[in-house]
């Protein structure tokens, strides 16, 4: 399974939110690889994955492995269930889309080792 394949067997409430977030990537991502790993769309570069996402049963989960691009943000994430490096939105409402914007450009500009 590609990318795409993954995308195209969402579900229909998530599937636009997982297609706008794969366009962020791809718009955003210059030089980075796209692939399938550990079950998930995950974008490389230079072989070290550093931004993800996954359905899960109850939520989306969006992997920032830039650890000083998610902890610049943490106070603009409010009540969202945020982890070492990753976000959980319950629901596709949730996203403030020029924050997952910011998250992803700022990634690609980030000199810090991916976590």
């Amino acid at each position: 399974m590609d990318v795409a394949d993954y995308v195209s067997q969402m579900d229909e409430i998530w599937r636009p939110t997982v297609e706008r977030l794969r366009s962020y990537c791809l718009e955003h991502l210059h030089g980075y690889h796209e692939l399938m790993s550990y079950g998930m769309p995950t974008y490389e570069f230079g072989g070290n994955p550093e931004i993800a996402f996954a359905r899960q049963v109850k939520y989306l989960s969006l992997y920032i492995l830039r650890k000083d691009v998610l902890d610049a943000h943490r106070h603009e994430l409010g009540s969202m269930s945020v982890g070492k490096g990753c976000i959980r939105f319950q629901r596709p409402e949730q996203i403030d889309w020029s924050l997952v914007e910011s998250l992803i450009r700022e990634s690609a500009d980030s000199s810090e080792s991916p976590c």
